[in-house]
C-alpha cells in the first residue's frame, strides 16, 4: 500500500510560530491557495480511503484537495500535539509565562509533558498506533491529512525512526510525502514535501528553524 501523507495549508499562526495544537485555527488565504496548487498531485489518484484531523484547518486542506468533504473519515488520532496550558502562545511567550516550566522543556524537548497536554513521544505513540491500524485495514491509496506533528510521527514510525528522532524529518505547509508498505511490512520514504511550484504567501516561522519544533 501507499499512504500518503498532507500537512495543512498555511495559517496565521504558522506565520506568528505559535504552538497552536488543539487551538482550532483556520486557514489563510495563502493557505487555501496552497492547499488548491497541491490538487493536481492529489486527484488524479484513486484512494481507498481518505483520512483527516477534525481541526478545521486540516479539514479544510482534505476538502479543498478531494473536492468536498463527503468520504473524509475523520480521526482525533491525527489532531496535532496537545500543548495544554501553553496552547496558541510563542516560544518566548511560554518562557515568559513559566520559565520554570519552559526550562524542564528545553532540557527534555521529547519527553516533556506540557501541564495538561502530552509530550512529543505522547504524539508519537498516539499517530503510530493509528499508523498500525490504517496498515492492518487497507491495501490500497490512503491519504492522511493532518498536521506537521502527525504527519512527522507518521513518517517516523512507518519507517523505523525512534520516537526522540521524529523531528528529523519535516513536512511544509501543503506539502505531499508518501510512504509505501510492502505485503511484508517493510516501508520506506519516497517522496517528501513534494508541491507543485513555490509555496504561495509569506514563509512560516518554522520553515527556517533547524530546531526540534513546528505546528
Amino acid at each position: 500500500m501507499r499512504i500518503f501523507l498532507v500537512r495543512h495549508g498555511q495559517t496565521d499562526a504558522n506565520l506568528e510560530g505559535r504552538y497552536c495544537g488543539r487551538t482550532d485555527i483556520p486557514l489563510n488565504d495563502d493557505g487555501r491557495t496552497q492547499a488548491l496548487a497541491l490538487r493536481p498531485l492529489v486527484c488524479r489518484r484513486s484512494f481507498e480511503a481518505v483520512y483527516a484531523s477534525p481541526l478545521s484547518r486540516a479539514a479544510e486542506t482534505a476538502a479543498l484537495l478531494v473536492g468536498g468533504s463527503e468520504g473524509i473519515v475523520f480521526e482525533d488520532a491525527l489532531k496535532e500535539h496537545d500543548f495544554g496550558r501553553f496552547e496558541n502562545l510563542t516560544r518566548p511567550e511560554i518562557a515568559a509565562a513559566d520559565p520554570v516550566e519552559y526550562e524542564r522543556w528545553m532540557k527534555d524537548f521529547m519527553g516533556y509533558r506540557f501541564p495538561g497536554g502530552e509530550s512529543s513521544l505522547d504524539l508519537f505513540d498516539r499517530v503510530a498506533a493509528f499508523g498500525v491500524e490504517l496498515v492492518k485495514r487497507h491495501r490500497g491509496d490512503v491519504l492522511v491529512v493532518s498536521h506537521m506533528g502527525p504527519t512527522v510521527a507518521m513518517m517516523a514510525s512507518l519507517i523505523g525512526i525512534p520516537g526522540r528522532d521524529m523531528w528529523r524529518l519535516r513536512a511544509g505547509n501543503a506539502t505531499l510525502c508518501r510512504v509505501v508498505v510492502g505485503d511484508d511490512g517493510y516501508a520506506y520514504l519516497d517522496m517528501l514535501n513534494a508541491r507543485t511550484g513555490a509555496p504561495a504567501g509569506k514563509v512560516d516561522a518554522w520553515t527556517a528553524k533547524a530546531d526540534r519544533s513546528g505546528v
